[in-house]
């Protein structure tokens, strides 16, 4: 349901895929297709199907590579890091 996400990075960072790495400074535009980063075939298993229990049981552990705006699924809200 929300495909594009966007946020301005509070420090300088790295994000690293499987096979690279991006150098991200404080203060750029970051976006994110988030049905891209959910079919990750190296990640999910039948990537490209709908399993409506994909993360429960022993798939919550696949919840750490789902990510938000401001950081991973699995990581507590705070003042400083709102999640949806």
């Amino acid at each position: 349901p929300v495909p594009v996400q966007y946020g301005r990075a509070k420090k300088d960072l790295v994000v690293e895929s499987h096979d690279a790495a991006f150098e991200i400074k404080e203060g750029e535009m970051i976006c994110g297709y988030q049905p891209f980063a959910t079919r990750d075939p190296k990640i999910f298993d039948r990537a490209d199907e709908f399993v409506p229990d994909r993360f429960t049981g022993d798939g919550e552990e696949l919840l750490k590579h789902v990510l938000w705006s401001n950081g991973p699924e699995t990581q507590s809200p705070s003042v400083q890091n709102k999640q949806c």
